[in-house]
């Protein structure tokens, strides 16, 4: 079991713990600087071998960047950029169908929910897919994935609105059949609550 986070101590750094008995305890390692700070992370790995990171850095603008481990957790890569100048506040999500091929799911506040695609083992990322358009309209907040081949799922919730004070919540799904290139979006359920702060952090399966 691994789990990523952010060391919030001087230097600020991004770390991987890791358990081989079940959580029972844990070694945590550095896994990259993040200065001048993270905003959010998500791992994924293959096995107790390959680990993969994406994460969000700095406050205005934010770049995503990702990182691997081909080692356990003993070493990791120098970070790649997944996208720069994506606004404030970034969630994102990773998903990793082998070693290889992986997506990451983010927000981009000027247009909206974004997809980017790597082919490459996360060596070079392709320009993030519009997923689901909104600018100054729905501020996504913590997407979730999923791919089951070439058919990626996307879940997100966010405002309604403009005004974070008085904007209904909405949940948003969006789904691509051709890997991410093109994709279509639907509202599951809106009204569910008024204000920001109040949104979820929807999940989905598939």
């Amino acid at each position: 079991v691994f789990a990523a986070y952010k060391w919030n101590q001087t230097p600020l750094e991004l770390r991987v713990a890791k358990t081989t008995n079940g959580g029972s305890s844990w070694s945590a390692a550095t896994a990259a600087s993040v200065a001048p700070g993270i905003n959010g992370t998500s791992i994924h790995a293959l096995d107790a071998t390959n680990i993969f990171v994406s994460y969000s850095i700095g406050s205005s603008p934010v770049n995503i960047k990702f990182i691997k481990s081909v080692d356990g957790g003993s070493t990791w890569s120098s970070p790649a950029t997944v996208a720069s100048n994506v606004g404030t506040g970034v969630n994102l999500s990773i998903y990793v169908v082998d070693s290889n091929t992986m997506y990451v799911a983010y927000t981009d506040l000027s247009v909206g929910l974004k997809v980017a695609k790597s082919t490459d083992g996360g060596s070079t990322w392709g320009s993030g897919v519009t997923a689901d358009s909104s600018p100054g309209k729905i501020y996504e907040i913590a997407p979730r994935m999923k791919v089951v081949g070439s058919t990626v799922f996307v879940i997100a919730s966010g405002l309604e609105g403009t005004d974070p004070g008085t904007s209904e919540l909405i949940v948003r799904f969006s789904k691509s059949t051709d890997g991410g290139a093109t994709w279509a979006s639907s509202t599951i359920e809106s009204s569910l609550d008024t204000g920001f702060g109040n949104e979820d952090a929807p999940s989905i399966y598939a």
